[in-house]
């Protein structure tokens, strides 16, 4: 492997008067790629991973769907039976077969940021203070269906997941499944047709394409705290050292294009459950 990188913080503290405040901003950038890694001597050259991030996405294009039973009937697939509503592969090397020697090809980025910064602030102001983290990453792809990792680190089977397969596993379903499906009526739907979880279909949709990939891209508001400090005069009939209130929330307010998901969820996952959004007030009383 080689990786190469920056690491950039920048912090500025002043006071103005009885207000004061703190700012660090992070920045981390890092690239990696493959140098030597022992390969199938019979493998496409368009699917080596030499001089590639690790993780680098490889699968198919999808280019739409298919729109008729006409259309879908005797089309190329790698699992048999294709319906209308259902990815349409693209033949790379237009041979009439879909293959995952030939038609397999980068679709999208690892699913570890290559790039990742922050920034902190801190405010205060007589008694009161503020203290805010925003969180955010770049530079990377998620695969919401396809290819599970094994326990070893190497490929598994292709699969979907409960966001891109309706019930899946008897479940519910997302709603963004069921909006966004296609239809006769919805030619140009950004999701295949619904299908029930035990229907006769072949697995044609779970293969890792690039219909499933989503920018991995964030911007979340991670932490946020007010407090307000008792002065220390109001405390000493009680004697009390000191009283602090405070409200404080995490996962406030997330700017990202995955819209229904968490954009800190693994690469293709069965259920990781989101992180929350969450509230807390307290007090802490020293004496």
């Amino acid at each position: 492997m080689d990786n190469r990188g920056i690491d950039l913080q920048i912090r500025h503290n002043n006071n103005i008067g009885k207000f004061n405040y703190s700012v660090t901003g992070n920045f981390n950038w890092a690239r990696n790629k493959v140098l030597r890694r022992a390969q199938n001597a019979g493998a496409a050259a368009g699917l080596s991973l030499i001089g590639r991030p690790i993780g680098t996405k490889y699968g198919f294009i999808a280019d739409g769907m298919y729109q008729s039973w006409e259309e879908a009937y005797d089309a190329p697939s790698p699992s048999g039976i294709v319906a209308p509503g259902f990815w349409r592969y693209r033949d790379l090397n237009g041979d009439g077969r879909i293959t995952r020697t030939d038609d397999f090809t980068v679709i999208g980025r690892s699913n570890m940021p290559e790039l990742m910064y922050g920034l902190n602030i801190s405010l205060g102001y007589g008694q009161f203070d503020f203290n805010t983290l925003f969180q955010g990453a770049a530079l990377c792809d998620v695969s919401l269906a396809g290819t599970y990792e094994g326990s070893s680190g190497t490929s598994g089977v292709d699969d979907n997941t409960p966001f891109t397969k309706a019930f899946y596993g008897y479940g519910n379903a997302p709603y963004f499944l069921v909006e966004n499906a296609w239809t006769p009526d919805n030619p140009n739907a950004t999701l295949p047709r619904l299908t029930a979880y035990k229907s006769s279909q072949s697995a044609h949709n779970a293969h890792i394409n690039s219909g499933w990939i989503r920018d991995g891209s964030y911007l979340r508001i991670k932490s946020a705290q007010l407090g307000y400090t008792v002065p220390k005069n109001l405390l000493k009939a009680a004697k009390i050292e000191s009283i602090r209130a405070y409200v404080s929330g995490f996962n406030l307010v997330t700017w990202d294009k995955l819209k229904y998901l968490d954009p800190e969820m693994p690469n293709v996952n069965n259920g990781f459950y989101p992180q929350q959004r969450m509230y807390s007030v307290g007090v802490n009383v020293t004496f």
